[in-house]
């Protein structure tokens, strides 16, 4: 058996839409190549950015 395992992110996906969007891609990707599992379902927040203030 072969498989192919892919990693996709979606950027400014609404937080509480996590599941719905997964089951959106997995349900486009199936009807599409067929047998399709999710592995890992992973939410990122926001990043926030600092600079350092020191002068060199």
């Amino acid at each position: 058996m072969s498989r192919l395992v892919l990693t996709i992110a979606v950027d400014n996906a609404t937080p509480g839409k996590a599941i719905g969007i997964k089951e959106a891609i997995a349900m486009d990707l199936e009807e599409k190549y067929g047998d399709v599992r999710v592995l890992q379902v992973e939410v990122q927040g926001d990043e926030q950015m600092s600079f350092d203030r020191r002068v060199v």
